[in-house]
């Protein structure tokens, strides 16, 4: 069976002191969604290293509570998960909002499990901007 193997996210310690490893095997949804919140989270330029890594979604996600704003955003996040998810299908992006808190939804397909699942991320708010 094979293992995918990837520094965990967010970035962390082991108890010895190293890197935390994130390990799953491909039918394990705990790496792609660990995958998916890196991918999202991670500002397009932000790594020295590999540029283009991440999403576009900071850019508009926080312009203001706008329908056009959010559907560039789900775009932002296809596109994204597309060129650097390999693993999965997009079945459904959504963008809640609720006071002051923006939460993505995306709802996905594992390739190799053909199992649907969702995943929720907090991207910004009082507590995490």
């Amino acid at each position: 069976m094979e293992i995918r193997r990837g520094i965990s996210f967010p970035f962390r310690f082991n108890s010895r002191g190293g890197v935390a490893i994130s390990e799953s095997n491909y039918y394990d949804d705990a790496h792609t969604k660990e995958s998916i919140m890196q991918i999202l989270l991670t500002s397009i330029h932000s790594r020295e290293m590999n540029p283009e890594f991440g999403s576009a979604i900071k850019n508009t996600i926080f312009q203001g509570n706008n329908p056009s704003y959010d559907t560039i955003a789900i775009n932002y996040i296809k596109e994204a998960l597309a060129r650097w998810e390999p693993e999965i299908i997009v079945k459904d992006v959504q963008i809640i909002r609720e006071k002051s808190t923006v939460t993505i939804q995306v709802t996905y397909t594992n390739r190799r499990t053909y199992k649907t699942t969702s995943i929720s991320i907090p991207v910004g708010g009082e507590n995490n901007e």
